[in-house]
């Protein structure tokens, strides 16, 4: 017989190192029993062994799902981080700056669908949610509808490519009376400080362009 116990196995994109998280059952609601001193085991080489070994020091919680995501990634999440930084024992190293540029704005803006600032309402629309299973997870540019103090509204696209040396943003605006407007200064402040947070050694730029218009006028391939 199962216990029906919460259990997830945490599988690192980079190398495959994999770790199970069980509820202990000392929570009060199933919503608090990852910060309810539960079980976590690993290093395992893949799910399936941590999985053996979850069997072999617990009784069955009955099923488990899998979380594949990079070490970013679980970064952003402080509860998940902890719990593994406690299985290893020691803290979780970030891995090396990829040489090539890899987009990362579904790391940083991770968890935060809707920002709000004086003088400025920001709802995220696409991804509309930070999923960790990869057949879910978009590593694209996130997309904002945006409205400013004013009744200035409109959409912007936010990438953030990472490379060695740092972060670049880039902010597709609707057009050149966004770029200068005093309302994006608190985004702006909080995407800074965001990046500081999970890439401490980063540099970081910030640029903004018009974003092209749709339609097949301005698309390269349309001849009129």
């Amino acid at each position: 017989m199962s216990t029906g116990m919460e259990c997830e196995i945490i599988e690192l994109e980079e190398d495959g190192r994999s770790f199970y998280i069980l509820e202990s059952g000392s929570g009060f609601r199933m919503s608090d029993w990852l910060d309810s001193y539960p079980h976590v085991g690993g290093p395992f080489p893949d799910p399936d062994a941590a999985w053996a070994a979850l069997s072999e020091r617990h009784a069955n919680p009955g099923g488990y799902s899998i979380e594949t995501m990079t070490v970013d990634e679980l970064l952003t999440d402080p509860v998940r981080s902890a719990l593994i930084s406690k299985a290893l024992g020691r803290p979780l190293e970030r891995s090396a700056p990829p040489e090539t540029p890899v987009e990362v704005a579904h790391i940083l803006f991770s968890g935060w669908n809707r920002l709000v600032f004086p003088g400025a309402s920001i709802q995220r629309t696409f991804p509309e949610n930070s999923e960790r299973h990869p057949e879910d997870r978009v590593r694209e540019p996130a997309q904002f509808d945006v409205t400013l103090e004013g009744g200035l509204s409109g959409e912007i696209l936010i990438s953030a490519m990472r490379n060695a040396t740092g972060t670049d943003f880039r902010m597709d605006v609707p057009d050149e009376s966004w770029k200068h407007h005093e309302g994006l200064r608190p985004l702006i402040a909080w995407m800074i400080e965001r990046t500081r947070k999970i890439y401490p050694e980063d540099e970081i730029s910030i640029r903004k362009e018009i974003a092209a218009p749709e339609g097949p006028a301005h698309d390269p391939g349309f001849e009129p």
